[in-house]
């Protein structure tokens, strides 16, 4: 099955002890996690390069509250020789998905709107089938509403993404595609991953304020934290991005590797659609998780209120017996003991990964130019990079 932005959870395993030894007196560490860094990301890309394509893995790490350190291993593509850089742009997939939660918490706070995420979404749009109208933005963002992923719909996606890469539609289109069919349980009584959730709110935005989805998200989120390489292409993605900063996305089907940098992002929109780079990632989510920058403590608190994802109730805390939480955008995971925030976000030609320790601001964001379609050892390998790197960090920053 064909699945473009998929959110894919870590695979965890015990760490060599490379990462258990601490920091030792006169050690630069700066330079050591350089070291560290480069070293993950050339080895990744020397074993899966020939039978991915994958050209680029750039990554970032932070220390609590210490500069970000980083690097930008790879190329621009797989059959070139320009190196990638810090303006060279990704694709994040769902990682999106918090920043459509964003503009909609704010909305729900300006009195001038009269929005409640409470409220059933028929209050503010039309035409839609009469088991949706009840929903709410929060059911949506909780993943708890029992509409159908029009990205696991596998005829739709060949017909209206596969065949068609370059068309323009819009979020009406393919929010209702999955109109004619029933809902997979009464809202609220279970969990199951849908974009649809998602390109139904971007045209909540768009009701409530009048104005696109793409335009709040970057009035409020992109311009507000002055995210100088971040981008939400409401089409193609050459029409708001310098085409030469767009890296190579590599989508395997079948015995086919197409390169997807140009595709139509209108597919993904408020579901997946921002381009962007690891340096504004990772300022994007230090502010995200900062009460006061984006969100106030009282809608930050709603954001990281979590549903179990075995039954889609709510849960105070991750544990072991119930590891993984799906918040408002964002996801919590229970690793080793400890709570994460982390998100990956994948298209059909990358994966875009954060990790984030709310209690001693410890992260790392990291990218990789290939996504849907890929063997299981890929994506296996790559999600555990985060696993490895937040480990790492913790025995030695």
């Amino acid at each position: 099955m064909k699945n473009i932005f998929l959110l894919i959870f870590p695979i965890f395993c015990v760490i060599t002890a490379s990462c258990s030894s601490g920091s030792g007196a006169g050690v630069d560490v700066t330079a050591q996690l350089q070291a560290k860094l480069e070293e993950i990301s050339e080895s990744f890309l020397n074993t899966y390069s020939f039978s991915t394509h994958v050209s680029a893995l750039p990554i970032l790490v932070q220390c609590g509250g210490k500069p970000p350190v980083y690097v930008y291993s790879g190329r621009m593509s797989y059959d070139g020789t320009r190196k990638i850089v810090e303006s060279s742009l990704f694709q994040i997939g769902s990682i999106t998905k918090s920043f459509t939660s964003v503009v909609l918490l704010q909305l729900a706070a300006e009195s001038e709107y009269g929005y409640d995420l409470d409220q059933p979404i028929g209050q503010w749009l039309d035409n839609l089938p009469a088991s949706w109208r009840w929903i709410t933005t929060r059911q949506l963002m909780h993943m708890v509403s029992g509409i159908p992923n029009y990205t696991s719909d596998d005829s739709f996606m060949q017909t209206y993404v596969y065949e068609m890469p370059y068309a323009y539609h819009n979020l009406e289109f393919f929010a209702l595609s999955q109109e004619s069919k029933s809902v997979l349980f009464s809202p609220g009584a279970d969990y199951d991953y849908s974009n649809t959730n998602y390109t139904l709110m971007g045209m909540l935005i768009e009701s409530i304020t009048g104005r696109s989805v793409y335009r709040e998200v970057n009035d409020r989120v992109i311009q507000k934290l002055g995210l100088q390489h971040t981008y939400f292409p409401d089409y193609l993605p050459e029409l708001v991005a310098a085409p030469e900063d767009l890296v190579s996305g590599y989508f395997i089907r079948e015995s086919e590797i197409d390169d997807v940098r140009f595709w139509a992002l209108s597919p993904l929109n408020s579901a997946g659609g921002i381009i962007s780079n690891i340096n504004d990632v990772n300022t994007y989510v230090y502010n995200l998780y900062t009460p006061g920058r984006l969100l106030s403590q009282e809608q930050l608190n709603q954001l990281l209120a979590l549903v179990s994802l075995k039954n889609g109730q709510p849960i105070v805390s991750l544990s072991e017996s119930d590891p993984n939480g799906f918040g408002l955008g964002i996801v919590g995971r229970w690793i080793d003991g400890k709570q994460y925030y982390t998100y990956t976000g994948q298209t059909l030609g990358f994966m875009f990964t954060y990790y984030y320790n709310p209690q001693n601001g410890n992260m790392t964001v990291y990218t990789a130019n290939v996504g849907n379609g890929m063997a299981n050892n890929y994506t296996a390998a790559y999600v555990q990079l985060g696993v490895e790197i937040m480990a790492y960090l913790e025995s030695n920053c």
